[in-house]
């Protein structure tokens, strides 16, 4: 393997022993197999509590909106994601899931939302959000083990590179710095290093 595929694969190990290990995210992705098991964990729920495990933050964890994304050609009605969002509640209530809301988007209707092309897939949806240390996602799979989504892999994740993902690089890179500028992450995570322009490596 190349010194990148070596590190790459270091770090796969380390989020899945992170998600395996977290009895919070081991409950949620749990209760997202049971209910609703197409479904993927994402966004800020994995990329936050790895940067809180970098920078040695053992405080409560930070995530508004507990994302899980699906593709569903077939229905992309929003009450859908509705009663999805209710099951999932039902299942395991917010104030018990520690990472915030429950949110569900079908990615096959999101492209309208953001302004893009159809999306194929789950995969090629991530390809589409802001940052590359954003677009991983979690679930466990009918063999009971955790399976990653990471279309951008891992390095910037643990590196603690915020990037704008190709698709925003080229496109959207004025709507990418509001993004950044809104976030104010650099607050809780002071490690973090930033860049604009940059290709994706």
């Amino acid at each position: 393997m190349t010194k990148t595929t070596e590190e790459e694969a270091r770090y796969r190990e380390i989020l899945l022993q992170h998600l395996r290990e977290s009895q919070l995210h081991r409950q949620v992705l749990e209760c997202l197999h049971i209910v609703f098991p197409q479904g993927w964990v994402a966004a800020g729920a994995i990329r936050n509590s790895v940067w809180d495990a970098l920078s040695g933050i053992e405080e409560s964890p930070l995530c508004n909106d507990l994302d899980v994304i699906y593709f569903s050609p077939q229905d992309t009605r929003q009450k859908t994601e509705r009663e999805i969002e209710n099951r999932l509640q039902q299942q395991l209530p917010e104030s018990k899931t520690g990472l915030g809301k429950w949110s569900v988007k079908n990615q096959a209707r999101m492209h309208l939302v953001n302004r893009d092309r159809p999306y194929l897939d789950c995969s090629d949806a991530l390809r589409h959000w802001p940052e590359t240390a954003t677009a991983i996602a979690a679930r466990i799979n009918n063999a009971g083990q955790i399976e990653l989504l990471s279309p951008f892999g891992l390095t910037d994740l643990f590196q603690m590179k915020v990037r704008p993902s190709p698709h925003f690089r080229d496109h959207k890179l004025f709507e990418y710095k509001i993004r950044q500028n809104r976030k104010n992450w650099r607050i809780r995570w002071r490690s973090l290093d930033f860049f604009m322009e940059e290709k994706v490596a």
